[in-house]
């Protein structure tokens, strides 16, 4: 019987190794036929061309350009890790569960952990084999001066852990949710958390003291609470230490927690007279997490796929009205009929946009109510003109706090104009109608503009709070600027979703991060020229204006055109 069963266990060892090799086979065949992974390293050759042009400039003003040099590709490193992730990383099962592959692929025998290590091992070897080509490029900041071959193995090392860590946090996002976008939303939250430690979670927890003051009237038993407490937060959790012992407990969790960011290690190792050993306590963690992070992904994978999509085109809780055959109390619990998408409008394709694309009137009126709330809450817990946030300080915290959410969903609506018509091969079927190919346009980017009314209409409000917080933000240059690069990124997210199924707007903020980091110095001289000749800051936005206006155009025509080319396809 023990031989049996322990021939039975080798069989078993032997049929999951087997699967495992063939998964990552066919996998790694597939990531080689895919544009986005030839994106990925195009943008690591152009990080290291942009970091030696960066540290060219830097080394006529500065000294230790080959530590400038490092440190820059240390941090365009960890940003495109994080973009991989969320993009990259976080689809191996997810993609699986949209084509409707994952039942077939269990019902040939290949189980969880097969299944498992053949989809991320590959992705992480393709996204790990770049780092190793970089570390050969890396070596010429000793050339450059100011770096030890310590550091830059230091920093490889680094980036190795960090990326084994953000490659299981989006298996485990890929397991669990049901689509692609869920799994990358999640990630991109959790690595959020993850980088920012102390940074991202002390304004929270700054949020709840204050929100616990507010709510039991503690404010006057604080003393000398300073009245620029919001800009002096380490200051402020001393003074309510005695009231709210709670806040010293968890800002000294955070402390420990910050030394073991990357964030931290890659300050030291970026730093100069860098002298700690190459395997840091958060590299260990990171490794540790990671397998903690793999094992809790196994053990969910069957209650998590057990009812796996199959590969229809998401509907959204707007599909149909609620005709459910529930009486008396009952039916209050079934959804509205004016919830419903009801009948199509005359532009149809803008009524399609506009309901299974943005949510609809559902999404409109959650994201409604969301903002309103966002306004009215920072405005119980910041605004004090006597002991805390003056108005206009408040007043720009919303402004700007609400032109992100317009920009977040812009860019979201931008990547899902053409999602869903590409990844079920069926925009040639879409662009065939008898209408204008630029009508059809209009009108998807038309009902996709429809979700951006709470945002908008919230914005307006705002500026109402304090108008020359907003006058001010039009008056400086630099806002323009990022309006302008906002533009072009847009423009890019349409165009790339043209050609890859998903992760269009990770992809084009990676490749904006390349050329905005490689075209910096090119730009620079001639903005601070003409600063200097006009001695005028309206006059700096001249040579972006013109930059970002050759790449609109340029996109648009490559947009057009592929448009005309996935039409001939049909």
């Amino acid at each position: 019987m023990r031989a049996t069963a322990a021939n039975t266990a080798t069989a078993a060892t032997a049929t999951a190794a087997t699967a495992a090799a063939a998964m990552f086979t066919r996998a790694l065949r597939s990531d080689s036929r895919r544009l986005r992974p030839h994106l990925f390293r195009m943008m690591f050759a152009g990080l290291i061309l942009g970091s030696l042009v960066v540290a060219h400039v830097q080394s006529l003003s500065l000294g230790a350009p080959g530590l400038f040099f490092f440190s820059n590709i240390l941090w365009l490193n960890l940003v495109l890790i994080v973009l991989a992730a969320v993009s990259f990383l976080s689809t191996a099962i997810t993609e699986e569960k949209e084509e409707g592959t994952l039942g077939l692929l269990m019902m040939a025998g290949v189980g969880p952990l097969a299944m498992l290590l053949g989809k991320s091992s590959t992705r992480l070897f393709s996204t790990s084999l770049l780092l190793v080509v970089q570390f050969p490029f890396a070596l010429m900041a000793i050339v450059l001066g100011g770096v030890t071959f310590t550091q830059i193995a230091a920093g490889y090392i680094a980036l190795a852990a960090f990326l084994a860590l953000s490659a299981n946090i989006g298996l485990l996002t890929s397991v669990i949710c049901r689509r692609s976008g869920n799994a990358g939303g999640v990630t991109l939250l959790v690595l959020t958390v993850v980088l920012g430690g102390g940074y991202v979670l002390r304004p929270l927890v700054a949020l709840l003291a204050l929100a616990e003051l507010r709510l039991w009237g503690l404010e006057r038993q604080v003393s000398m609470m300073p009245l620029d407490w919001y800009r002096g937060g380490s200051a402020w959790f001393d003074d309510i230490s005695s009231t709210q012992p709670w806040v010293s407990v968890v800002a000294g969790w955070l402390d420990d927690y910050d030394q073991l960011s990357m964030v931290t290690r890659l300050e030291q190792i970026g730093g100069s007279g860098f002298s700690e050993s190459l395997i840091s306590r958060g590299v260990v963690w990171d490794l540790v997490v990671s397998l903690v992070l793999f094992g809790i992904a196994w053990w969910v994978f069957i209650p998590a796929t057990r009812n796996a999509l199959t590969g229809v085109p998401p509907r959204g809780p707007v599909a149909t009205a609620s005709v459910s055959g529930r009486r008396g109390w009952l039916k209050w619990l079934s959804r509205p009929r004016w919830l419903a998408a009801g009948r199509a409008w005359r532009t149809a394709i803008s009524w399609k946009e506009f309901h299974f694309t943005t949510g609809g009137v559902a999404w409109l009126l959650l994201k409604t109510v969301a903002y309103g709330a966002f306004l009215g809450i920072s405005g119980w817990l910041l605004f004090d003109p006597v002991g805390g946030m003056p108005l206009r300080a408040w007043a720009r915290i919303v402004l700007l706090g609400l032109l992100c959410f317009v920009g977040i969903e812009g860019g979201v609506y931008a990547s899902r104009v053409f999602h869903d018509e590409r990844k079920y091969r069926t925009l040639g079927v879409t662009l065939g109608f008898p209408i204008p190919a630029w009508r059809i346009v209009l009108e998807k980017l038309a009902g996709c503009s429809l979700g951006l009314l709470p945002a908008l209409g919230w914005l307006l409000i705002g500026i109402q709070i304090d108008e020359l917080v907003f006058w001010d933000l039009m008056a400086d240059y630099r806002t323009w600027i990022a309006g302008l690069v906002y533009l072009v990124l847009v423009h890019l997210v349409l165009l790339l979703s043209l050609y890859v199924r998903w992760g269009a707007l990770p992809l084009a903020v990676a490749m904006l991060v390349i050329v905005v980091g490689c075209g910096y110095p090119l730009m620079w001289l001639p903005t601070v020229a003409l600063g200097v000749v006009t001695e005028s800051d309206e006059a700096m936005v001249m040579p972006s204006i013109y930059a970002c206006s050759v790449a609109v155009a340029v996109l648009l025509g490559l947009i057009v055109l592929r448009l005309k080319v996935v039409a001939s396809e049909s």
